[in-house]
C-alpha cells in the first residue's frame, strides 16, 4: 500500500511521503528486476489511494472534500482485491487523480 503521498510531498508529512516514495521505488525497480530476469507470473499491485477516513488521519481537513473526499476504508480494499486478482500494477483512488491537466505545475 503506497499512497497520493507517495508521488507528491506533503506538509508536516515529511516522514510519511519519504516511506510511500521508497515503497514506489521498491516496486518499481522490483518490475524491472522481474522483466530484466524474464521471471513470468511475478506480479506486483501498487495502490496509491488519497487519505483515508481512519485514524490515522483523524483531523484532517481537504480543502474541496466534494472535489476529493476522504476515501472510505472499504472502498479501498475492495479496489485492492480487484487490483490485485485481475493483475493490475497501478491503482489509483480516486481513479482520476493521475489525470494529466491535474499534473500541470503551478
Amino acid at each position: 500500500m503506497a499512497s497520493v503521498a507517495g508521488y507528491f510531498g506533503v506538509w508536516n508529512l515529511a516522514d510519511y511521503c519519504a516511506s510511500k516514495f521508497a515503497i514506489c521505488g521498491l516496486e518499481e525497480a522490483m518490475y524491472y528486476d522481474m522483466r530484466l530476469y524474464e521471471k513470468r507470473g511475478v506480479y506486483t499491485t501498487i495502490i496509491h489511494p488519497f487519505f483515508m477516513s481512519t485514524g490515522m488521519f483523524a483531523g484532517v481537513e481537504v480543502g474541496q472534500p466534494s472535489f476529493l473526499p476522504m476515501i472510505e476504508p472499504e472502498h479501498a480494499m475492495k479496489n485492492c482485491m480487484d487490483a490485485i486478482l485481475t493483475n493490475q500494477r497501478y491503482v489509483y483512488l480516486p481513479g482520476w487523480i493521475f489525470r494529466p491537466f491535474l499534473m500541470l505545475k503551478p
